[in-house]
């Protein structure tokens, strides 16, 4: 049985993305619908892993929208804030750690 593919995984050219949609509340003042942001990687392991954190910082991203939204942010914050999430998102990730294996010698 083949397992579905989560909606915010997208692959283009063997490159892995990240596909956030952001609430609908939000779309008039951030004036785009989703968030698409590579996830910098052609293996599909790594691909998922990090996968996993964007999906959790973007649903902090919409908490934070919802509030600005709430306190009536400015339009053009609300704008930075969802196109700074890309750029912020792997900006201090680390390459995972790589395997040798035990020596044979």
């Amino acid at each position: 049985m083949a397992g579905r593919r989560p909606t915010n995984f997208a692959c283009r050219n063997g490159v892995y993305y990240f596909r956030g949609f952001v609430p609908k509340a939000v779309h008039p003042s951030a004036r785009m619908r989703e968030v698409r942001v590579s996830l910098r990687t052609r293996d599909i392991c790594i691909a998922r892993c990090r996968l996993r954190s964007a999906a959790l910082a973007f649903e902090s991203l919409c908490g934070q929208l919802r509030s600005m939204l709430q306190l009536q942010a400015p339009d053009e914050d609300i704008r930075n804030a969802v196109q700074a999430f890309g750029k912020q998102l792997f900006a201090h990730a680390l390459p995972p750690p790589s395997f040798a294996g035990p020596s044979l010698e």
